[in-house]
Order: structure tokens, then C-alpha cells, then sequence
């Protein structure tokens, strides 16, 4: 593993759609949006998993200015957790990062975001505030898939 970088910082994204996650108790919410400026303090960090393959887009996701990793765990099945795990860091873990990673894929003018390690789940979130974000295979079905992603 190379040494991090002290002065590297992973870039800011905002969710621009009616929801936004934040943390709360260790699980990812939606909150409701009241105006984009409701978005500071609910920025999603990312920073790029620089070992696949580069033309899927695939990126680390955390929060918490990248202190804290959306992982998708180990287990036979996925599970959305929070991870204390600085950002940064899994930038130089090549197998270790898969797990925090998603490709991100661009949809008209929206994107979806599938689990690298679990190829065919997707982030989602129920049309309620206050729902943890999850994983379904069922893209656009049931659940929210298609996210407005845009950097700061």
C-alpha cells in the first residue's frame, strides 16, 4: 500500500433530487430537500478505484468528507453499511476497495450506481423520507434508482 497523501481530499458530489442522504445512527437516510442549498453537509465523497475498469466509472462512495465508506459488506448477499475507513486510503487498496466501490452509469440526465462487488444491485431509496438506502436488483421497478449527481 502506497503512504496517503496528508493534503489529499476526496471531491464532493451533491444528490440533486428531492432526496439526499445523511447519516444518522449508522445508517444512510434520505432526507427531503427543501432548496439545493439544503445540500451542504450532505455531500456524498468519492474518490475513483483506480484498479477496474475505468470506462464503467467506478467510484468509492462515503461521507462525511470521506472519513466514512458505503460498503456493500462480504457476505454471499449485500448489505448497505456505513464503514469508519478514510476514502483516501482505499484509493491504494486495490481488492479491499471493491467493496466500497460503484459504477457509475449515466442515464439521460439522471445516474445509477451498481455495486462492484455485487454486479446487478444497484443504490436505492424508497419515494419516503427517513428510509435507509438499499440494494435491489429490480433497477427502476419499485424503488428509486436514478439519481441527479452532479459535483460541487
Amino acid at each position: 500500500m502506497a503512504p496517503t497523501d496528508p493534503t489529499a481530499v476526496p471531491s464532493s458530489h451533491c444528490w440533486r433530487s428531492a432526496v439526499a442522504p445523511w447519516a444518522s445512527m449508522g445508517q444512510i437516510l434520505w432526507c427531503q430537500l427543501v432548496s439545493l442549498h439544503c445540500c451542504v453537509g450532505k455531500m456524498v465523497s468519492v474518490v475513483p478505484n483506480r484498479t477496474l475498469e475505468r470506462k464503467r466509472c467506478p467510484l468509492i462512495l462515503g461521507i462525511k468528507g470521506g472519513s466514512q465508506g458505503l460498503s456493500c459488506g462480504t457476505a454471499e448477499q449485500p448489505q448497505l453499511q456505513l464503514e469508519d475507513m478514510h476514502l483516501i486510503d482505499l484509493f491504494y487498496q486495490d481488492e479491499e476497495a471493491k467493496r466500497f466501490t460503484f459504477f457509475k452509469t449515466y442515464n439521460g440526465s439522471t445516474h445509477r450506481f451498481e455495486a462492484a462487488a455485487y454486479p446487478g444491485w444497484f443504490l436505492c431509496t424508497s419515494t419516503q423520507a427517513n428510509e435507509p438506502i438499499s440494494l435491489t436488483t429490480r433497477p427502476g421497478e419499485t424503488a428509486i434508482t436514478d439519481f441527479y449527481f452532479q459535483p460541487k
